[in-house]
C-alpha cells in the first residue's frame, strides 16, 4: 500500500488549487512553449525500462549518497528520471484548473490538476512512487525580480514501506524567463534565516525558491517555502515512522 493516504494527497491538491485561485489567467489555453518534446514520455519510459538495476540500487539506498565526495550515481539517475517527468504536465489542464480555482470550484480545480499530471503519474508508477504536484510558479516572477521565474515542482514519494524516501523534483529550463534566472549566478547571502546554514547561494535560484509572490487576484503574499515545505513536512509526519523518512532534492 502506498504510504500516502488519499486524505494527504487531497489536502496537498487543495493547497495547490488555492494557490491557483490567486493567479492571473494565462493569455491562452494553448502555450506551445510549455509543451514537452513529442518523444519525451516514450524516451523516459525506454530509459527506465533499460536500467532496472540502477533503479533497484537507488531504491535500496533510499536514494542517498554516503558523502559529498561519493555521489550515488544510481540515485542521480533516479533523480534525473523524476526531473525529466516534470516536463510532462499538460498545460491545458493547468489553465482549466486556474479557471476553476478562480471561480471558487476547488473540487473541479483538483480534477484538472489530476488530469494535468497523468503522464507524470505514468513515470512515477514505473519508479514505484506516488507523485504530487506542489506548486506552479514557472510563469510568474518573485517580488523584486520581474525578469525571473519561480519553480514548477512536485513530490515523488516512494511506495516502499520498508525503505521509504521522497524527493522534490523541479522542472528545468525551457523559457527565456527561466534562462534569465539561471544566468544570475552571483552568490548572495540568504535573506531568510536558516537557509543552507547561511552559505552563499545562487541569486536567481534563491529568489525563485525562497522569494515571495504577490497574489494577482487577492492582496496577499505567497511565500514559496510555505507552499512547498509545509506539505512535505505534513507528508513526513503522517506517512512515515519516526527516523525512517528521507527527504532529498532532485535537481
Amino acid at each position: 500500500m502506498p504510504p500516502l493516504s488519499r486524505a494527504v494527497i487531497r489536502g496537498i491538491h487543495l493547497s495547490h488549487a488555492r494557490q491557483l485561485a490567486q493567479f492571473s489567467l494565462p493569455p491562452s489555453r494553448h502555450a506551445p512553449e510549455e509543451n514537452p518534446p513529442p518523444n519525451l514520455l516514450a524516451d523516459t519510459i525506454d530509459w527506465i525500462t533499460a536500467n532496472p538495476a540502477a533503479l533497484q540500487a537507488a531504491q535500496a539506498t533510499q536514494c542517498k549518497s554516503t558523502g559529498t565526495d561519493s555521489p550515488n550515481w544510481d540515485a542521480v539517475f533516479f533523480s534525473l528520471m523524476e526531473s525529466d517527468a516534470m516536463y510532462l504536465r499538460k498545460f491545458e489542464e493547468i489553465y482549466d484548473a486556474i479557471v476553476a480555482a478562480r471561480s471558487g470550484d476547488f473540487d473541479l480545480a483538483v480534477t484538472h490538476l489530476q488530469k494535468a499530471q497523468e503522464d507524470v503519474d505514468t513515470v512515477a508508477k514505473m519508479l514505484d512512487c506516488t507523485f504530487i504536484q506542489l506548486c506552479d510558479f514557472s510563469t510568474r516572477s518573485p517580488d523584486g525580480y520581474w525578469y525571473y521565474s519561480g519553480a514548477y515542482c512536485g513530490l515523488f514519494v516512494s511506495n516502499s514501506t520498508d525503505k521509504p524516501f521522497m524527493g522534490v523534483a523541479y522542472k528545468g529550463t525551457n523559457s527565456l524567463r527561466e534562462l534569465n534566472t539561471d544566468r544570475d549566478w552571483d552568490p548572495i547571502a540568504p535573506l531568510r534565516p536558516g537557509v543552507l546554514w547561511g552559505s552563499l547561494v545562487h541569486e536567481g535560484f534563491y529568489a525563485g525558491l525562497f522569494g515571495t509572490f504577490s497574489a494577482a487576484v487577492q492582496d496577499a503574499q505567497i511565500p514559496f517555502g510555505t507552499c512547498v515545505l509545509d506539505p512535505i513536512a505534513n507528508c513526513r509526519q503522517l506517512t512515515f515512522p519516526p527516523n525512517r523518512s528521507h527527504a532529498r532534492t532532485a535537481l
